[in-house]
This record gives C-alpha cells, sequence and structure tokens, in this order.
C-alpha cells in the first residue's frame, strides 16, 4: 500500500532529504547532493 506523504524538507547545509507522513512524524531521511558555488540549488518554500 503506497503511504502518502505530508511534506519533505530538504537541509542544505546537512545535505539530507526528510520525509514526514500526515502526522508530523519522520518517515525517513536520505543524503542528498545538492548545488556548487557556480550552479546553487534554487531555496523556495513552498506550502502546498
Amino acid at each position: 500500500m503506497l503511504e502518502l506523504v505530508a511534506s519533505f524538507v530538504v537541509d542544505l547545509p546537512d545535505q539530507r532529504l526528510t520525509v514526514y507522513n500526515s502526522d508530523q512524524a519522520v518517515v525517513r531521511v536520505i543524503p542528498i547532493s545538492t548545488g556548487k558555488a557556480s550552479t546553487p540549488t534554487p531555496i523556495f518554500d513552498s506550502k502546498v
């Protein structure tokens, strides 16, 4: 069964993505790679 995700947060300094369920409990933490100085990662806040 597919669990619906309520939100996710990208932590640029720590290079990780945290996924939360609808109860705001952490579902998963995933290491990521983001932009570098010449091609920075866009920063935005989207609450859809």
